[in-house]
């Protein structure tokens, strides 16, 4: 029997960056389980897990977090991933990014979005036809500097945005984690 513990630090404890590998582990798991015939799937590659064809890769940053928080397009994670993924695949159109995590998207600070939507959502708004416009000036106004913002600031054709970046770009936000993701497998 151990001696019982006393002056514990939780802010040594792995706790959360466990967390994060497990929810990144799992969704691995879950991609693993439903590949289709001819793809395979490759851990931390391109991104943290990225399923692949003879003719496609996606490219996969799972992201969790223990605190109830959102993610926006001004998150600092999600300004990462994007501008990481611009600067390594701009002219790879066979790749797409897909920016997998538990938290819900939430409204951005210091810049609105039409209708009062989350950047996420009007993100999908322009995936199915909405003006790029309003996506273009957000992105610039809330992304780090870098790849992407350049090319934004100079690219104004919204044909052009919409293929080369929107629609290479999947937000999958809201996943379950815990017992509810392990349920899933």
């Amino acid at each position: 029997m151990l001696p019982p513990q006393t002056n514990v630090d939780v802010k040594r404890q792995a706790h959360g960056v466990l967390q994060a590998f497990r929810f990144q582990l799992m969704q691995s798991t879950l991609a693993w389980i439903g590949l289709a015939p001819g793809q395979v799937l490759l851990a931390e590659h391109v991104e943290d897990f990225d399923v692949m064809s003879d003719t496609r890769v996606s490219a996969t940053q799972a992201k969790f977090s223990g605190q109830t928080k959102s993610v926006t397009l001004a998150s600092i994670d999600a300004g990462k991933a994007l501008n990481r993924f611009w600067e390594q695949n701009a002219d790879a159109d066979h790749v797409s990014l897909v920016y997998q995590t538990n938290l819900n998207a939430g409204v951005e600070r210091g810049f609105e979005f039409p209708e009062g939507s989350s950047g996420i959502a009007y993100w999908e708004a322009v995936r199915r036809g909405a003006p790029v416009g309003p996506l273009r000036e957000g992105l610039i106004e809330l992304l780090p500097d870098g790849a992407l913002k350049s090319w934004l600031t100079n690219e104004t054709s919204e044909s052009v945005i919409r293929e080369k970046l929107v629609r290479r770009v999947i937000w999958s936000v809201g996943l379950p984690s815990g017992p509810a993701l392990s349920a899933m497998l």
